[in-house]
């Protein structure tokens, strides 16, 4: 039978398109890697401290697979690495690791603890990831201000330091004297689409008085109490005004 070129070519095509279709379902699906527990002991780990992070994957029996981990990469030094005995059911293997844990600076991370890979002809292949976590890394010792602002003019100003202790240290001393500057005002900007022109003043404003700052000194005839609160020690340190506000606005 006679063939045209154009049924020839097309008959060709045909068969490259079932050629491809047979070599996508001879190739293989990637290996099924579950990560079953990642969790860490606390969220919110104090530097200097110890605390725990739990893994716990399983993968086929006859695939060699290891964690990688990220903690270095995050301010967090690896103590210790432990792995537990496997467990094998049904042509799987559990494995389960344990990471001991120092944060060394504080502040907010958000990241994944680890991956999942196997070993690959060039370099390992990444086979599941760990969901990213949240943690929160507290200093030793956290010190904040508390005023009872917003208050009157003519209404005492009350000033405390706060310090939080989440390790036992000792706080040798603290600033007897404080004090607090009159913040400037923002400058209004001009709105580019109400079609006004601003008016350009032929001499520089004058400058603004500075009210003097609001000085404070530390109560020496108080008597600090230090309050038990979840494995926190908090003290506070009361400050009196020892000068008038004269003018109204936010230190």
């Amino acid at each position: 039978m006679r063939m045209s070129g154009k049924a020839i070519s097309t008959l060709i095509t045909i068969c490259c398109v079932m050629v491809n279709v047979a070599a996508l379902a001879q190739e293989p699906s990637p290996p099924s890697v579950s990560i079953l527990e990642s969790r860490f002991s606390t969220t919110t780990p104090v530097v200097g401290e110890s605390f725990t992070y739990f893994l716990k994957f399983d993968a086929p029996s006859d695939l060699p697979v290891h964690p990688v981990d990220r903690f270095s990469t995050h301010g967090m030094q690896v103590l210790e690495r432990r792995q537990l005995d496997p467990q094998q059911f049904e042509g799987r293997t559990i494995q389960q690791y344990e990471y001991t844990l120092r944060a060394q600076q504080a502040g907010d991370l958000q990241f994944r603890p680890a991956t999942i890979h196997a070993p690959g002809p060039r370099q390992d292949s990444l086979l599941a990831s760990a969901d990213p976590v949240q943690l929160t890394v507290l200093p030793v010792v956290d010190v904040r201000v508390e005023t009872n602002s917003p208050v009157m003019l003519d209404e005492p100003v009350e000033l405390q330091i706060v310090v939080t202790k989440r390790k036992p240290v000792t706080i040798t001393s603290l600033p007897q004297n404080l004090e607090a500057d009159l913040q400037p005002l923002a400058k209004p900007q001009p709105d580019e689409h109400d079609g006004s022109v601003p008016d350009t003043p032929t001499e520089p404003p004058a400058p603004t008085p500075v009210p003097p700052p609001l000085r404070f000194e530390q109560d020496q005839a108080q008597t600090i109490s230090p309050q038990q609160q979840d494995e926190q020690i908090i003290e506070r340190y009361a400050y009196t005004l020892s000068t008038t506000p004269k003018q109204a606005g936010e230190y």
